[in-house]
């Protein structure tokens, strides 16, 4: 039913990443913060090449060389000790060395310097340009140990949000700053949760919606703020309600060309701070108009609403789609077998809907225990239900391009015949039929994945970050957070490529309770390379312990376009962490 409403990122000692190893080559993804060392031995990698450092009056050589880093066995055998399991089986993910490890790199006897020659890479190689650690993260007061980190970005300037807190940097996350809350729509209410962010670049605006709770948290109103930058205060912000005693929970935000999405999960809470008499009122999808939005006026909007196929229920929750362009949409399971696709033409102010079926999707409860204390991170009941808070989804060009738009979803999955670990469901339809292509699962028999996010680079490719880690029967790694890039160069896998963790986790949530969501977008003005953002717990289960990452990453070949608007890394690693995904077709 649609309704129309008014509104208001040298030395010889180089600092490297979490170390792994991987057949025969080391691998690199984050900066390091202590003075470990740790070394192994293997020949130079493809495309990496050894420059002398110049000492004083003496010219420097260009030679290729091995490279020797001491004592491997020692190391090697370290690793295979490593919750991850043995790198050469691929069974499980590359074994972590440490957290936080420093790589000595010598060569003979002089000082050297390790460059890459990123030209002798692949051009489809996925390199990962940085990777910063958010340094805003409450550990006393309003506290979270989910992370639901969400972010934008124009250039070096950044703007992130966690489950309770906002930040920005002006330097691509050297240094982070807090931004405090819009005011409370009502006198006692409160910021909650389930924050989202939106860069329109068309309108090189962000808009920021964040969920508000009254004191008795029976009453919710989303606030959407609106920045004219990441770095500054927001210029105005609307406020949404939906009823008496209506929580809009899980609020999310779209972009189309020239409309910004909100949807919501309405909760009734029957006017009581219990939350067993609260009952599903609904799931909406509001449309506003970003000219009038951006500059600050009053406009109109429509909303979609939904009750289920017969109208009363089940629950089910949307979310919209990345990558949308004239046309917006959204999905559901309605069951294991059918898959539900909503579409909304800009042109338009119906909302279509059609059903296709798909492989029987396990919605049960997997076992995903590990981590230092062996807890499971996928236990909680919305993680893996039918009902939708995990479902995700983009609109794009499929692997081969070809120019056959495509639109697909990933969600969470449990454990069936085939598939003994947990893992992220796949559907991908054609744009125009809607006819089912093809469900490339993301799945690996040793360890678990979930959490997928998804976006759309400027080629239309989606490239998605998801967290991976422990395994059925316990005793797994813990979560870490992880991304994969689709690419017309890709073969025999669908949309994704290699998984390459980007943050490495020690520990497992002690409440079981992980999430919600990882957030995925351009990285802006380069559309080619992305951004995640996602988290892990290091060093323990307390609020304090929530480590959230920025990451940009994109193929090598686009990498002069990341640099044009990005300070060089002194080093990069195309070779970096990854394991197989195992495609079911």
């Amino acid at each position: 039913m649609i309704s129309s409403n008014r509104v208001r990122l040298r030395t010889t000692s180089v600092s490297l990443g979490a170390l792994f190893l991987f057949g025969a080559s080391v691998v690199v993804a984050q900066d390091l913060r202590d003075e470990t060392e740790v070394a192994v031995d293997l020949a130079v990698p493809r495309g990496v090449s050894q420059r002398r450092a110049s000492p004083p009056g003496r010219a420097a050589s260009e030679s290729l060389r091995l490279l020797h880093l001491q004592g491997r066995e020692a190391v090697a055998g370290k690793a295979r000790n490593q919750p991850f399991g043995s790198a050469p089986s691929f069974a499980t993910p590359p074994p972590a060395v440490g957290k936080h490890t420093r790589l000595s790199v010598v060569v003979g006897e002089a000082d050297l310097l390790a460059e890459l020659d990123v030209e002798a890479f692949p051009p489809q190689d996925l390199v990962v340009g940085l990777d910063r650690i958010n340094t805003i993260n409450p550990a006393t007061g309003f506290i979270s140990t989910l992370g639901e980190p969400a972010h934008a970005n124009v250039g070096g300037e950044i703007f992130y949000t966690g489950n309770t807190f906002a930040s920005f940097t002006s330097n691509t996350g050297v240094t982070w700053a807090e931004r405090g809350f819009p005011p409370p729509p009502n006198a006692g209410d409160t910021m909650c949760c389930d924050q989202d962010v939106e860069y329109s670049q068309g309108r090189n605006t962000v808009f920021w919606s964040m969920l508000y709770l009254n004191a008795t948290r029976t009453v919710g109103t989303v606030t959407i703020a609106v920045l004219a930058s990441p770095n500054v205060a927001p210029s105005c912000r609307y406020e949404f309600t939906f009823g008496a005693n209506v929580v809009p929970d899980y609020p999310h935000l779209g972009l189309s060309n020239d409309f910004l999405y909100l949807n919501v999960n309405n909760l009734n809470t029957n006017g009581t701070a219990n939350t067993n008499d609260d009952f599903w009122a609904g799931s909406q999808m509001l449309r506003f108009p970003l000219d009038e939005m951006a500059a600050c006026q009053a406009f109109g909007f429509s909303i979609f609403t939904w009750n289920g196929p017969s109208g009363t229920g089940p629950q089910r929750v949307f979310v919209p789609v990345e990558g949308a362009t004239d046309v917006m949409y959204w999905g559901i399971l309605d069951n294991n077998t059918t898959f539900r696709i909503f579409d909304w033409p800009e042109s338009s102010n119906s909302v279509s809907n059609v059903t296709r079926t798909i492989s029987s999707s396990p919605q049960n409860n997997p076992d995903c225990r590990g981590g230092a204390n062996n807890t499971d991170w996928i236990q909680r009941g919305t993680a893996f239900s039918l009902t939708g808070f995990r479902v995700r989804g983009w609109t794009g060009q499929p692997n081969g391009g070809g120019g056959r738009g495509v639109v697909g979803w990933l969600w969470n999955a449990g454990t069936t015949t085939g598939f003994p670990q947990a893992h992220v469901r796949a559907a991908v339809f054609d744009l125009e039929s809607k006819d089912l292509i093809g469900q490339p699962h993301i799945f690996n028999p040793g360890f678990c994945f979930g959490y997928a996010d998804v976006a759309v680079t400027e080629r239309g490719h989606p490239a998605i970050v998801l967290g991976v880690g422990g395994q059925n029967g316990g005793g797994g790694s813990a979560v870490s957070s992880a991304v994969l890039l689709g690419d017309d160069t890709i073969s025999g896998g669908g949309p994704f490529g290699p998984a390459t963790i980007v943050a490495v986790g020690t520990h497992n949530p002690a409440n079981q309770r992980f999430g919600d969501y990882f957030t995925m977008q351009q990285l802006e003005p380069c559309d080619l390379f992305m951004t995640a953002s996602s988290y892990v717990l290091n060093g323990g289960t307390a609020a304090a312990n929530v480590e959230h990452h920025y990451t940009a990453f994109g193929r090598n070949r686009d990498l002069s376009c990341f640099d044009k608007w990005n300070a060089p890394i002194e080093i990069r690693f195309p070779f970096l962490p990854r394991f197989p995904i195992f495609i079911a077709r």
